[in-house]
């Protein structure tokens, strides 16, 4: 059996816990742990995870810090030769570590294989439709499928491929990272959101990726995930990608890349300011994008979605 790392990060998911490490336990292919990595949780977290009767099971508490520095603990404790994470309120298939096991030991090039998912309402367990339908890219990225197997390994230079997308296609809790790929690697703490954007691109930096298209998890949406606040997103996604630049060693395809994306986000932050009718500061961004070397084509085409949405803001 290979060994296998589950680490689950939680704060006051005690709701949901159970449920999620269950779906761990219940694994074809079975983790060698699954590390519960408590995050200064003040409900009955601890009491239910210590009342699962499981040897591979076990409780690492700290005071509350966020979700990358949890992740972070359960990386240093972590023993496996392959990491995996699960969100405490998620789930997965029941092939689900088969599925991703069984791609990356037959290819030892590739560092991470990551699987399609879906969401589903909390309250009224509605099913969503499967996150890759909102990934059309998928489609366009040169890629080669195994044999015998729904997977595809990229072809093209993941880091590049990848980078290039609105949203990355793969959730944290829908990976399976080679542990030698992640070494040295860490989750930024000083991100809320797109702390996962971050950590997966700088592993993509490291060789080939692959992907399977069949569901395999279940990410629940309810009232205290943290990316409910959309608004958010494209200020963090910035920051995600500007740090990924600063700590991450890239070649020059993709470092330019990197850069026609950071312009890319500018720009989105830029419209979203000015649509919070924030005009003033969005200028501001827009003008940090010069500072990046990218096609002037796409900063015209900026200004002028950006003069839109400011007029229109204005005169709102």
């Amino acid at each position: 059996m290979f060994n296998i790392s589950v680490i689950v990060p939680t704060y006051n998911c005690g709701e949901f816990i159970y449920e999620a490490i269950t779906s761990i336990l219940n694994q074809t292919h079975q983790a060698s742990e699954i590390l519960v990595v408590d995050d200064g949780s003040t409900d009955n977290t601890k009491e239910i995870v210590l009342s699962i009767n499981s040897p591979v099971v076990r409780y690492i508490r700290q005071e509350n810090s966020g979700v990358s520095s949890a992740r972070n603990l359960g990386l240093a404790n972590a023993l496996g030769d392959y990491i995996t994470f699960l969100d405490a309120d998620d789930l997965w298939h029941l092939e689900m570590l088969e599925s991703q096991i069984r791609v990356l030991e037959n290819h030892n090039d590739v560092m991470l294989c990551f699987t399609n998912f879906t969401r589903f309402i909390h309250k009224t367990n509605e099913i969503l439709p499967e996150q890759f339908l909102y990934y059309p890219e998928l489609q366009s990225v040169q890629s080669t499928r195994i044999p015998n197997t729904p997977a595809h390994i990229v072809d093209e230079n993941a880091f590049c491929a990848c980078v290039k997308f609105g949203e990355i296609p793969a959730y944290t809790q829908v990976i399976m990272f080679r542990k030698s790929a992640v070494s040295g690697f860490l989750f930024n703490p000083h991100l809320t959101i797109c702390e996962d954007l971050e950590f997966f691109l700088r592993v993509c930096s490291k060789g080939k990726i692959a992907f399977n298209p069949t569901v395999l998890a279940y990410v629940r949406r309810h009232d205290t995930n943290a990316t409910k606040d959309i608004s958010l997103i494209p200020k963090y996604k910035l920051e995600a990608l500007l740090s990924v630049k600063a700590t991450t060693q890239l070649s020059t395809e993709m470092l330019t890349a990197l850069d026609t994306r950071i312009v890319k986000s500018y720009i989105d932050y830029g419209i979203s300011l000015a649509t919070a009718g924030r005009r003033h500061h969005a200028w501001k961004y827009f003008i940090k994008s010069f500072s990046v070397k990218s096609n002037y084509f796409r900063k015209l085409k900026g200004f002028l979605n950006l003069l839109l949405k400011s007029t229109r803001s204005k005169k709102s």
